[in-house]
């Protein structure tokens, strides 16, 4: 099942993508989601709000914040939505001198 990306901003200011909750997920638990959807919830509900401040659709992820914390998801994100190389990617992002990258 292709799952719609989904951000999550976290109280220390770092942003992490789906696939990275799901593998915490799977470290800590043993299995993956998909093999037991409704425990995985529970985990993600008991991360809202404690651990995770906000979910972002990737749709409405702004690429400007997603810059300053993950430079990697960020070429990746501007790619997939703009349909663009990998090269057009790179320049846009770095066309701001302020970025830490």
């Amino acid at each position: 099942m292709n799952r719609q990306n989904i951000y999550y901003r976290m109280k220390d200011g770092n942003i992490i993508c789906n696939g990275e909750l799901e593998d915490a997920f799977y470290y800590t638990h043993g299995y993956r989601r998909s093999q037991n959807e409704p425990e995985f919830l529970r985990f993600l509900y008991d991360l809202l709000g404690t651990v995770i401040v906000e979910a972002i659709r990737e749709y409405d992820m702004q690429v400007d914040d997603l810059a300053k914390v993950r430079p990697v998801l960020v070429v990746r994100l501007y790619r997939e939505r703009y349909h663009c190389s990998l090269r057009e990617a790179y320049d846009y992002i770095h066309r701001n001198d302020e970025l830490p990258y």
